[in-house]
């Protein structure tokens, strides 16, 4: 019998819509620092399967978060808790029309700012960002991704700060207002009767961004 070779994974389930900011919610899978699509190693992702499991979306889908820069930029970190009442997780699934910046501003619906500032944002020392959401990612109950789709609609990337850059970086004119994109690893705890959840984001930024008040 003659075997088939294909350059990449087949795809399965459904697509997500091309070139569209939001959020990509479900469970994890596995990591890789080769791209689930084919391709290799850059050293510049962690790759993370992530399979909504029901619904119209559902599918697996790779979510390529940021660990170092593509033109070598430093690449900074920050990480914040959140505490959640119970079953506040989003849903599973791609949500569209969600604004979320990593400054400060006025709520409204539709709009999350995290008050986040320059000064919150640290170094990756010893790969520890990877590490970091490996590690996270394999003891979570849920991750939400927030960034940009795929333009063939089986992924998520520019999970990472989308504003704010230095005028006389040439991805200045990349910049998307309200589009920042960050990682969300949802957990929930029982013990002795009681019962917790929180979440656990993890910021990225460029050292040639500077975070934007609103």
């Amino acid at each position: 019998m003659s075997r088939h070779f294909a350059p990449k994974r087949p795809q399965v389930g459904a697509s997500l819509p091309h070139d569209v900011y939001g959020r990509l919610a479900g469970e994890f899978q596995f990591a890789s620092h080769v791209p689930l699509r084919g391709g290799r190693d850059t050293g510049r992702h962690i790759y993370l399967s992530i399979k909504v499991p029901d619904g119209p979306q559902a599918g697996i889908f790779e979510c390529a978060v940021n660990i170092r820069s593509d033109e070598g930029t430093e690449v900074l970190y920050a990480q914040r808790i959140e505490d959640l009442e119970q079953g506040s997780a989003p849903d599973d699934g791609f949500q569209d029309g969600l604004h979320l910046a990593y400054g400060t501003g006025n709520d409204k619906p539709g709009q999350e700012f995290m008050g986040l500032k320059d000064s919150d944002f640290g170094p990756i020392i010893n790969d520890d960002l990877y590490n970091r959401i490996a590690d996270l990612s394999q003891t979570c109950d849920r991750i939400a991704a927030y960034g940009l789709t795929y333009s063939g609609g089986d992924g998520i990337h520019d999970i990472h700060m989308n504003s704010g850059t230095d005028p006389s970086d040439e991805h200045s004119n990349q910049d998307r207002d309200r589009q920042d994109g960050a990682i969300a690893f949802y957990f929930n705890m029982k013990a002795g009767g009681q019962q917790k959840s929180f979440a656990n984001w993890v910021f990225i930024k460029f050292a040639s961004q500077h975070v934007v008040e609103f």
